[in-house]
């Protein structure tokens, strides 16, 4: 997921688009009317092409997917074939996880966020949701609801942005039907800093110039997303050693890799659901049923090595918390119904 450029790419960006100054000055005004006359799809595959360029994708780049229409409001509409990569079981057998639908929700959501503002700010995730809905027989397990090849339709809406947070509801339906298969809401913080908010809205086309020039990132990225779908999403995760000696509860200590990042340097929120699920389903094992609701709320950023740890709640749920090793301080909580 793309949550914002850190300080040291922003400034780097900055002065890179500043240098261009007398070329930006000759062809301003030429380039501002093409610029005020892009459909807000066109600005969000800029956006999406400029940040390609300069950041790291990390654990986005195992969701990656591109917007297929963006509305006059702000509904972000992405039509999609369920990739075997991003379902488990043998040969995807199980179906893809609810929490990591929740990553593609997390993704497609923040680009309601970009499209909806001259400052293009994707914020930061402070609360995320996911359910699986009924199926017309009234039985949501995974393994039907979405196999590998099934072909789905996620929508974003923005309900309201403000100048400090914004809401979003994510609907997942069947392309075909119009099935409402699964749906969530995602709430996040947006401020960026003057150094993104002034180059994302008044040096945008030249951003897009100069990142081509100086995006170190993007043949990385590219070769990061062509691997991804060759390997299972559970195999980047790798083997946890469930801890034995606490009864009532499932923990494991969790290494951070350069995979398992956002472009900030911090666990990705998508990386923290996958791995919150585990620990749910750890703690449940021997259970016929499977996650149906899920919810996450993001506290600080996870680096080094994070401890997981589930334990049953008081009304049936299940709680889930990541908190860094080192320190101790928690980087989210998660609860999950069964």
């Amino acid at each position: 997921m793309v949550e914002g450029l850190d300080r040291v790419r922003v400034i780097y960006l900055v002065f890179a688009v500043l240098a261009a100054a007398p070329v930006a000055i000759y062809s301003f005004s030429r380039v501002r009317s093409k610029k005020m006359s892009l459909s807000k799809l066109e600005v969000l595959n800029t956006f999406l092409r400029v940040t390609h360029k300069v950041m790291p994708l990390g654990f986005g780049a195992l969701f990656h997917v591109v917007p297929s229409e963006v509305s006059k409001s702000n509904k972000v509409t992405v039509r999609m074939k369920v990739p075997n990569h991003l379902c488990i079981g043998p040969a995807g057998s199980g179906g893809m996880p609810l929490s990591v639908l929740m990553s593609l929700f997390d993704d497609i959501s923040t680009w309601s966020c970009v499209t909806s503002e001259a400052k293009k700010r994707p914020g930061v995730s402070v609360f995320l949701e996911a359910k699986w809905r009924a199926t017309s027989d009234g039985v949501p397990p995974r393994a039907t609801i979405l196999p590998p090849g099934r072909e789905v339709r996620i929508e974003s809406s923005m309900m309201k942005r403000g100048r400090q947070m914004s809401f979003m509801n994510i609907e997942c339906r069947d392309d075909k039907s119009d099935e409402l298969l699964a749906e969530g809401r995602h709430t996040k913080f947006l401020p960026m800093g003057f150094g993104y908010e002034f180059l994302f809205e008044h040096l945008f086309p030249f951003a897009d110039l100069i990142s081509k020039a100086v995006g170190k990132e993007g043949k990385r990225n590219d070769r990061l997303i062509e691997g991804a779908s060759k390997k299972s999403i559970m195999s980047h995760i790798g083997e946890l050693k469930w801890s034995e000696d606490k009864v009532g509860v499932a923990e494991a200590t969790f290494k951070v890799l350069p995979i398992h990042k956002n472009p900030m340097g911090g666990m990705h929120g998508g990386a923290q659901s996958v791995l919150a699920q585990l620990a749910a389903e750890e703690l449940m094992k021997g259970t016929k049923v499977g996650v149906k609701e899920m919810n996450m709320t993001y506290m600080s950023m996870g680096k080094g090595e994070v401890i997981v740890e589930a334990s049953q709640g008081g009304s049936g749920d299940v709680k889930v918390t990541l908190r860094r090793k080192k320190g101790g301080g928690v980087v989210s909580e998660g609860v999950f119904n069964f």
